[in-house]
């Protein structure tokens, strides 16, 4: 997450869908998912489990249904607010180690992925 100045696209963009659900003509829930891909394997960064990271399983597509990370933590968000602790709270739980670089360097790939459900009457 960026600055109050300057706070990035994932908030912008987050920021934009919220605005634009509330002049939506269904029903709309914004849910958002957090994880890391390290040494190949996929981890749970929003997972309220604080037992040893376990690593899921990358489910493949069909011709109907895209590819799928298996029993991975979706939230439901109502606001940026909860948007952003959420990011917060799983960039806390990714896989660092240092470098000659970069002493907290991040060693793996992060997707925060955003979901828009549309509920139509």
């Amino acid at each position: 997450m960026g600055s109050t100045e300057n706070p990035g696209i994932l908030p912008l963009f987050c920021q934009d869908l919220f605005r634009n659900n509330e002049t939506g003509t269904g029903d709309t829930m914004l849910e958002v998912a957090f994880y890391e891909i390290y040494k190949e394997e996929v981890f749970d960064l929003l997972s309220p489990s604080t037992a040893s990271r376990k690593a899921l399983t990358v489910r493949p597509g069909t011709t109907s249904v895209p590819a799928y990370v298996d029993k991975l933590t979706v939230v439901p968000v109502n606001n940026i607010v909860e948007v952003e602790t959420l990011c917060r709270q799983g960039m806390g739980k990714r896989a660092r180690a240092a470098t000659l670089v970069n002493e907290q360097s991040s060693r793996s790939h992060a997707i925060f992925q955003v979901r828009l459900r549309i509920y139509w009457h």
